[in-house]
């Protein structure tokens, strides 16, 4: 069974990244013929300006340039088909081939149009293969190392050709410059072309590369954060993923929340085990949403225990307010959940809540195999045992002194002294306070 995940997990790898690299490829596509399409209209200004000129003038218009012009229209009522088709999904290899061939003679037919307007010397000396440059530049947004490749020697073909067809109405000095390996020559400016079409298609190849890897990672990283968020908050996930803090130990200052069902053990002894886990599933549920919506942290989930951290993303804000206000928030919610299975003839919970302030270490412990990230600290052990003096006199959420003592201006909590408590594990005694809203 493991293999046969692992191998339908490497095919759908396999499809999304196909998927992504053909629709990169697409959009590529789609950006050269908006760019051509836009060129076209310049081009097929020369044959109309010609036959227009030649007409008010009574001169006979060359069937070359009505050939021109029905030439260039035609490639644009093909552009904008193979455009409707692209937006559509529609693609192949094939058509690409077609796109870059028809490209690159569309150049060559409008210089052999500017040949027929001015005279050879003009065009053969001119910076021609700067034009085929440009357009052997564009196919390089195609990502394809092969068509890149070719429309480097389909250029390079093209212009030697051209220069053939031209050579016989050029004077014997300019043959000369032009047979020359020089920087002029016509052999060594075809080689610039072919060259011109191996560095793009390493840079087409470097960047379907980089596609590919940026695929490759979004995929992976998707699914390591569904994976990491089964069993941590995705809070702690995202500042794990994100390099925020230091897994190997780093220490932060914050408040620590627990929570407690007082009443767990009665629940497991009177509750069916099917039920057990759905209706703790819906208490834990609420439990989270309204530790979120008060920018708290859920660090782990112990039996019927919570522990949440405020603070562990942004230590500026109002921790501490933030806390209790939850803790309270918590209270009532669970009075609404009691009031639900009542009705449903289910078990009620009493739960008791502990808070406290202060620094705090957070980061992986664990070992090898097997690691956890967590906060330790005499902070964090301070509010688990002030959840048990919750428990121990019947309050629903006890904070310590320091916390207190933070929140004394904010009205809308009523502050009751508790004692002073000796906890376990603590030398000192802690001054424990109980919290409620006030009404």
């Amino acid at each position: 069974m493991d293999n046969i995940a692992q191998n339908e997990k490497k095919a759908f790898f396999e499809y999304y990244i196909k998927e992504q690299i053909e629709d990169e490829s697409r959009k590529a596509e789609l950006l050269v013929i908006r760019i051509f399409k836009t060129v076209v209209p310049v081009f097929t200004g020369v044959p109309v300006l010609y036959i227009i000129s030649n007409f008010l003038s009574k001169k006979d218009i060359s069937v070359f340039y009505w050939f021109l012009l029905l030439y260039l229209v035609f490639i644009t009522i093909y552009h904008r088909i193979v455009e409707f088709f692209l937006k559509r999904g529609a693609d192949s290899f094939v058509l690409r081939f077609i796109n870059v061939t028809i490209e690159i003679t569309t150049i060559s037919i409008v210089i052999i149009s500017m040949y027929r307007a001015f005279d050879a010397t003009a065009m053969l000396s001119g910076p021609l293969v700067m034009v085929y440059m440009i357009m052997i530049i564009m196919t390089g947004f195609r990502y394809s190392f092969r068509l890149c490749l070719f429309s480097g020697i389909m250029a390079a073909f093209q212009h030697f050709l051209l220069y053939l067809y031209m050579i016989r109405e050029v004077p014997d000095w300019l043959i000369e410059r032009l047979m020359d390996f020089g920087p002029s020559g016509i052999i060594q400016k075809s080689l610039y072309l072919v060259f011109a079409g191996v560095i793009s298609s390493t840079l087409a190849l470097y960047a379907k590369t980089m596609i590919l890897q940026n695929a490759t990672k979004t995929l992976e990283n998707t699914e390591l954060k569904n994976t990491f968020g089964q069993f941590v908050s995705n809070e702690i996930r995202d500042i794990i993923l994100n390099g925020k803090i230091d897994i190997n130990g780093e220490e932060r200052e914050g408040v620590i929340l627990f929570t407690d069902i007082i009443n767990f053990n009665e629940f497991l002894n009177e509750t069916k085990p099917t039920l057990v886990v759905s209706q703790l599933n819906e208490y834990l549920k609420d439990m989270v949403k309204v530790i979120s919506d008060n920018f708290g942290v859920i660090n782990k989930f112990v039996s019927d225990d919570i522990m949440a951290v405020f603070g562990l993303i942004d230590n500026k804000s109002n921790s501490e307010f933030c806390a209790v206000k939850c803790a309270v928030v918590m209270q009532q919610q669970l009075d609404l959940l009691n009031q639900k299975w009542s009705l449903e003839n289910k078990f009620q919970f009493k739960m008791c809540i502990g808070i406290t302030s202060g620094p705090f270490v957070a980061g992986n412990i664990g070992s090898k195999d097997r690691k956890e990230f967590t906060c330790i600290g005499d902070t964090v052990n301070t509010a688990s045992r002030l959840g048990g003096i919750a428990k121990k006199f019947d309050k629903g959420v006890v904070v310590s002194e320091e916390l207190k003592n933070k929140l004394e201006y904010e009205m809308i909590f009523n502050f009751a002294h508790i004692g002073d408590i000796s906890l376990k594990g603590k030398q000192r005694t802690v001054n424990a306070y109980s919290v409620e809203l006030v009404v």
